[in-house]
């Protein structure tokens, strides 16, 4: 990852034997991500869901990927949002895919003795959604 740092672009294309990828959020000059044909690869990251984000990331890509089924395997914790510049995107062909990443999940104490639960969205700079 350490030789990536600069990486602004990323696509890959029909590497149909990718079950894993590596945590591509820890680029932090990547601006568009693009998964085509990964058949094998059913979640973005395998691991806890990412602490810090895509901080940079403006276009996300998945398609032609039939086992993609879930963003990460654990929920996300904290307050940050995960894609926070995302604006375009756009899911083709992940017909196992049911729903958007989750997103931070805040507590509030709400009077007098309740608790106020707040979902934070996921791609809060969203513009551009496609979903074919």
């Amino acid at each position: 990852m350490n030789t990536l740092q600069q990486m602004v672009k990323l696509k890959l294309r029909n590497c149909e034997n990718v079950k894993e990828l590596p945590p591509l959020w820890q680029l932090p000059a990547l601006q568009v991500l693009s998964l085509r044909g990964l058949q094998s690869l059913s979640c973005l990251y395998s691991g806890d869901a990412p602490v810090t984000a895509f901080k940079k990331l403006k276009e996300l890509s998945l398609s032609e990927m039939p086992n993609f089924d879930t963003w990460w395997l654990n929920e996300v914790q904290g307050e940050a949002s995960i894609f926070p510049q995302v604006d375009k995107l756009f899911i083709f062909d992940c017909e196992r895919l049911t729903e958007l990443p989750k997103a931070s999940l805040i507590m509030e104490p709400r009077p007098p003795c309740g608790i106020n639960t707040v979902w934070r969205s996921s791609f809060p700079a969203l513009k551009e959604l496609v979903l074919d």
